[in-house]
């Protein structure tokens, strides 16, 4: 097994999970965005 395919894998891994992470916070901001709203309506 070549050294260079495991040393990207934990790369890969933390910038699947840093991109999760930013899914998650722009939902929760889209979720908070929209309550706003239909408490102003």
């Amino acid at each position: 097994m070549p050294a260079n395919l495991t040393d990207s894998l934990p790369l890969e891994l933390s910038m699947s999970s840093d991109r999760n992470r930013a899914i998650r916070e722009g939902s929760k901001e889209l979720t908070r965005h929209l309550k706003g709203n239909q408490r102003r309506l």
